[in-house]
């Protein structure tokens, strides 16, 4: 039989980060040094999110399912994108190199593993170039430029750089996750419209992600690496307008799922230059958004954003800034072939080498579709074999009765298979003993602490010097635990007790399960009593969560005034009455 070509699926990925990369170095080796563009600094601010996982401008650390594919399509339109001051007597709108900027983006998503995709975003810009590419204005770029194409023809529907950004999903723990993402970029732009960089650059960015049941929170943090240049005032090279180098990026943002089918969020990103040359800026800009997904696999985004009053008054940014995004997500559909079985021996015919011959009603582990002599394979035939559907092991050849030899340690683990013969063992360890990794005497299928030596008594965890008061199968508070009459707020002596129950809580982890019953004195309708036991009961569940009591270890329900322990006939026996019980279910 021929081998799978699992090896391939998981070396697949490997190679495609390091082709990724070397073309990465080897563009950035090809780069022209000498190019001299005075205008590689890109005006567009604003990248959308490279899958349908991040929102707005931000990528979550999450990954599409293998062979998924995203599917995106966005624009978005800036005003006055790139600000640029010429001469000091010139007025505000003469100082606007770019009067608008329209952003069509296209990229496509594929899924490769469980923890990496690849993404390739195409952007395409509309331009309005401003007064700096005027022929009438002696200052200005067209007047000044050596480019003679461009002195008839400034350029308005330009590409962008082209870009690769492969994602890795790192590690989850609880709602939090964490990833890596890396783009490179290729310098295909037309920089002379501020489209493009000069040449290839590349960000490392870390991605970091909590997810609730509808509130997801993005933050971001990338490195953007790049050749620094400046753009010269056209008529004074000497003179710096602009400048570019490294920076970092940063960006921090929130979605909240209002609907079932729409969602809110809001976004703010943050560029720091690391270049210390004079006119570096710094730009800052405020998105919000909405999204609809009338179907699980199609949503549709609205936002717009500014940087009023948050971005100097020179270099990238935007005062309005307003889009639309729609993106398709399609995941991998397989369609079941059905194949007939013409002998009806239970081996389908694409398998079957003798499909027209039933196999051996004893069968063994062959599965061939043919008849055979000795169906367990173990060299003896079946008309020798004392057990014919048993392969005698290596060990049992002496005696050549076809059945296989004695368990000589009783743990139902076959001595052939078992790796420890001589010792009683378990199966699932192929017939060893369960491991026990911190060497405290208690097996790690049994030790709520494995790694970490503890007593049996703790269920394997170490004693940390607090320990639960628990008597005839409750676990005991500090003290009453109270509320304000005919509510389900907290009186304030009861949170310090509370507080000191979550602490011992935690530090008793071999307490797997805590019920907490709340019960009130009988009075009124019962169904008000019953709706404010329940009431009661979350209030003290939602306290213990919140100082960091796991969710999964306490449970609350409220029996109103079904189980009184006293008469409810004098005011004592009603307080009494009044009562939380916090109940061990397992341990």
């Amino acid at each position: 039989m021929k081998k799978p070509l699992s090896h391939l699926s998981r070396t697949g990925p490997l190679i495609l980060v390091l082709a990724v990369c070397l073309t990465a170095v080897c563009l950035l080796d090809a780069a022209p040094a000498a190019a001299n563009k005075r205008r590689g600094i890109p005006a567009q601010t604003y990248t959308p999110a490279h899958d349908s996982l991040g929102f707005l401008s931000l990528d979550a650390p999450w990954v599409l399912a293998p062979y998924s594919l995203d599917v995106f399509f966005g624009v978005n339109f800036a005003l006055a994108p790139m600000r640029l001051e010429f001469t000091d007597d010139l007025s505000d709108e003469d100082a606007r190199a770019l009067r608008f900027s329209t952003a069509f983006d296209f990229q496509t998503t594929l899924g490769l593993t469980r923890w990496m995709q690849l993404t390739l975003r195409m952007p395409f810009y509309r331009l309005g170039p401003g007064p700096a590419f005027s022929l009438d204005r002696p200052w200005g770029f067209t007047a000044n430029d050596p480019l003679t194409t461009m002195r008839n023809n400034t350029p308005t529907s330009v590409p962008g750089d082209p870009e690769l950004f492969l994602k890795m999903k790192a590690f989850s723990a609880g709602g939090f996750s964490a990833g890596l993402g890396l783009g490179v970029t290729l310098p295909f732009g037309v920089e002379e419209v501020f489209a493009g960089d000069e040449g290839v650059t590349l960000k490392p960015t870390l991605l970091l992600g909590w997810q609730g049941t509808r509130l997801a929170v993005l933050a971001n943090a990338g490195y953007l690496w790049r050749e620094e240049h400046r753009i010269g005032r056209p008529t004074d090279d000497a003179v710096t307008m602009l400048a570019a180098g490294p920076e970092v990026h940063t960006g921090l943002g929130a979605r909240f799922q209002v609907f079932r089918k729409v969602a809110v969020m809001m976004a703010v990103n943050k560029y720091f230059a690391l270049s210390d040359a004079e006119g570096t800026d710094a730009p800052v800009e405020a998105l919000a958004g909405v999204a609809w997904s009338p179907t699980p696999d199609l949503t549709v985004t609205f936002f717009g954003g500014t940087d009023g009053g948050m971005n100097e008054e020179y270099g990238r940014g935007s005062p309005l800034r307003v889009g639309a995004a729609l993106v398709w997500t399609a995941s991998e559909r397989t369609v079941e072939r059905v194949v007939g079985d013409k002998d009806g021996d239970g081996v389908k015919d694409d398998v079957d080498q003798c499909p027209d011959l039933p196999e051996d009603f004893d069968k063994f582990e062959d599965e061939d579709g043919c008849p055979d002599p000795d169906n367990d394979q173990d060299g003896i035939a079946d008309d020798k074999d004392r057990c014919p559907n048993e392969p005698e092991d290596e060990d049992g050849f002496e005696d050549q009765d076809g059945c296989p030899d004695l368990d000589n340690d009783g743990d139902g683990v076959p001595d052939a298979q078992d790796r420890c013969p001589n010792e009683k063992g378990d199966p699932r360890f192929e017939g060893c003993a369960i491991p026990d990794r911190d060497k405290d005497g208690i097996p790690d299928n049994k030790d709520q602490c494995p790694d970490e030596p503890g007593e049996e008594s703790l269920a394997g965890c170490p004693d940390v010097g607090i320990r639960v008061n628990v008597s005839d199968g409750k676990v005991v508070p500090p003290g009453k635990i109270e509320f304000v009459k005919d509510k389900a707020d907290l009186t304030p002596g009861s949170l310090p007790i509370l507080l000191e129950l979550a602490n011992q809580i935690k530090a008793s982890p071999q307490l797997r399960l805590i019920r907490i019953e709340v019960h009130v004195e009988a009075g009124g309708k019962e169904a008000k009593n019953v709706q404010l036991s329940n009431a009661r009961a979350g209030a003290i569940r939602a306290f213990l969560v919140s100082k960091g009591v796991s969710p999964v270890r306490v449970q609350g329900v409220g029996y109103g005034s079904k189980f009184p322990i006293r008469p409810n006939t004098t005011p004592e026996n009603r307080a009494a009455n009044n009562r939380v019980d916090f109940i061990l279910v397992h341990q």
